[in-house]
């Protein structure tokens, strides 16, 4: 090999150095815009499923407060229910289904009557307290896995406790 050939090979490697090294930066550019775009990607992603959690939570208060409105369930039956429910817990809010909680309430259709006149008693609560049993006990299954939903819960927990079941059935009328 000449010096001229040396001396080309030597100006090619340079080059190549050169080359490499602008490269290696550039990398480092992009690694950096990758991990900005994945952490600006996670906080929109929090902030969306922040907002998504608030309207569920607003929601399904909202169908509480319209069942109080018609006279489906009292005041004091919504606040059992938002207990019931966890109302307060993230991870169960996420978990609920809102059609569940809208066949529930029964909103729309009048379960009690309010007593009215001097020394009358309000019975609201004890014309409700099956349901909230059923409503207890159906969560307790669902939550032990004995049933998929509290629908197939309902089922089972009127199968255990035919009485339970009976007064239920003619608290809220048949539905035929």
């Amino acid at each position: 090999m000449d010096e001229k050939e040396f001396q080309k090979l030597q100006t090619q490697v340079a080059d190549l150095t050169v080359k490499n090294s602008d490269l290696t930066i550039k990398n480092a550019e992009l690694t950096a815009a990758q991990a900005k775009f994945t952490a600006d990607a996670k906080v929109a992603s929090d902030a969306a499923a922040k907002i998504a959690l608030t309207a569920k939570r607003a929601e399904v208060m909202q169908i509480l407060e319209d069942g109080v409105k018609s006279e489906a369930i009292t005041p004091a039956v919504r606040e059992k229910y938002a207990k019931l429910l966890k109302i307060d817990d993230d991870a169960a809010v996420t978990a609920l289904d809102v059609a569940e909680v809208k066949a529930l309430v029964g909103v729309g259709t009048k379960q009690f009557q309010r007593a009215t006149g001097k020394g009358a008693v309000d019975a609201a609560e004890d014309t409700r307290e099956p349901d909230v049993i059923v409503l207890e006990r159906c969560r307790e299954a669902v939550v032990k896995k004995e049933a998929p939903d509290l629908f197939a819960a309902q089922a089972l927990v009127f199968q255990r406790d035919p009485a339970l079941a009976a007064k239920y059935i003619t608290m809220n009328g048949s539905k035929s």
